[in-house]
């Protein structure tokens, strides 16, 4: 039975940790899932920033040649020839809102806006270039625009120079975020995913959705920490509070960064319904093993108690419930190997109750079992636990005294004698008296089987019969 509670709590718990594995590799596969989705989103946008950018490139080298076409030199400051460039780059790319050339000290020399053309000199995008060498394309922090109150935009610009390194002129792209947020709000976002423009210390371009509330923020953990290159991470969101995976990509050689985000709670919530279903499984399939290993383990012990039950009623008398004659013989015969490996003494009692013929005549064979079964609880009380008490046959009983000599074996029959003699009669109501013969003998080495000492412990009861009944008569052959 104990096996079949191993084997049932061994299959309980591989349920347990199959259920559990499932359940952890799902999640983790929800997870890897939402990550490689922000993932493409990143690449995605890295992607179209770099190829908005590098048409900036294109644009300024452009704008740069028709500066530098012959015949330019005659070019008064916000000359119409330059203007109409300029506005025709306008048309054909409307993420830019304005397009300035600059001379070395920061006055609009052309421009696409109307008006007086306002200072700029203190701008980055124009103080960049004038302060150091910035190798290719700038790219400004986002700004509030000082034309169009509200409006949120950035700038990119690039330094042309003489010959001798000095600045001649820089030639600046203004532009407007909103067109971003625009733009890529037609992007079919999952629930709870958002994207976003950033600079490498959080400065914030555009945000969706939440543009405009975060848009010219910077987000903290990054002013001390910018983003290099890929990054992935999961922190609570400083927007909304909620556990985010975020997919952070710089787009290679610009200082944008391009980022995408999904709400841990939402990506999860298909994967607990699922984990319910599993888990309800799992405790499904547990309550069966259960079941199966209690009912398994209760047949087992009803068939071993069954077993046991026949052992016992093959080896019992039924009416005294002393061991039977087989048992005793084969008893008998364990006691005499047992006391030939350990030099032991090892004797047996015979007894036959007197008379118990006349009982069974004159107060009826139902006198006569309860007789046999006082008898009985009388040797079972006298008796040690080491000792075999059996019913040999009819009225005789055979009891083994392991570890007793003859001498011992007397004494042990003197005293059942007396109590037989002097007790058990007064628990039967017309029966006068109840004796009992005692045929003792003790085992010698030199028989090899029980039926050897048994011949002589009968000849000994012989004996004890014929001195009159109720009496203990002991077998001295080897004495």
């Amino acid at each position: 039975m104990k096996r079949i509670w191993v084997f049932g709590i061994f299959c309980i718990l591989v349920t347990i940790l199959f259920t559990g594995y499932s359940i952890s590799l799902r999640r983790a596969a929800v997870l890897a899932e939402a990550r490689s989705g922000v993932d493409d989103l990143a690449h995605f946008l890295a992607m179209d920033m770099d190829r908005y950018l590098f048409g900036l490139n294109q644009i300024f080298l452009g704008i740069h040649n028709v500066l530098e076409a012959p015949g330019a030199e005659g070019y008064e400051p916000h000359a119409a020839p330059v203007r109409a460039v300029l506005e025709g780059i306008l048309d054909s790319n409307p993420f830019i809102t304005a397009l300035l050339v600059l001379d070395s000290t920061g006055r609009i020399d052309h421009w696409t806006g109307e008006g007086t053309p306002p200072s700029i000199q203190d701008r980055d995008y124009f103080r960049a270039h004038q302060v150091g060498h910035v190798p290719g394309l700038f790219v400004s922090k986002p700004i509030a625009s000082r034309v169009n109150k509200g409006q949120w935009i950035f700038a990119a610009s690039n330094a042309f120079r003489q010959g001798d390194a000095t600045l001649k002129h820089v030639i600046a792209a203004i532009i407007d975020l909103e067109y971003f947020r625009s733009n890529y709000s037609s992007l079919r976002l999952a629930p709870g995913e958002t994207i976003a423009i950033l600079s490498p210390q959080g400065d914030v371009y555009a945000r969706i959705p939440g543009h405009q509330i975060m848009v010219g923020k910077q987000i903290a953990r990054f002013i001390n920490d910018p983003v290099e290159s890929y990054t992935f991470m999961r922190v609570v969101s400083e927007l909304d509070d909620k556990m985010r995976g975020i997919s952070l990509l710089r787009v290679k050689g610009y200082p944008l960064v391009m980022a995408a985000t999904y709400n841990e709670d939402i990506v999860l919530a298909k994967w607990r319904k699922s984990s319910a279903l599993v888990a309800a499984l799992g405790a499904a399939a547990i309550g069966f093993f259960l079941l199966l290993t209690y009912m398994t383990a209760r047949a087992q012990q009803e068939q071993q108690l069954s077993r046991e039950l026949l052992q016992r009623l093959a080896v019992t008398d039924s009416l005294t419930q002393l061991a039977n004659r087989r048992h005793a013989v084969d008893s008998a015969n364990l006691e005499i190997k047992k006391a030939q490996r350990q030099g032991l003494a090892l004797s047996f009692v015979l007894m036959d109750l007197d008379h118990f013929k006349e009982i069974n005549d004159s107060h009826g064979h139902e006198k006569g079992d309860l007789v046999l079964q006082q008898v009985a609880s009388v040797l079972k009380q006298l008796c040690r636990q080491t000792d075999v008490v059996s019913r040999f046959g009819g009225e005789e009983f055979l009891v083994i005294l392991s570890g007793t000599d003859l001498h011992g074996a007397e004494i042990s029959s003197e005293k059942i004698r007396k109590v037989l003699d002097e007790d058990v009669h007064d628990d039967f109501a017309g029966i006068p008296r109840v004796t009992a013969s005692f045929g003792v003998a003790q085992w010698h080495p030199s028989e090899a089987d029980f039926k050897d000492t048994l011949r002589r412990a009968d000849r000994a009861l012989y004996q004890a019969k014929r001195k009159g009944r109720n009496c203990v008569q002991l077998d001295r052959t080897f004495s």
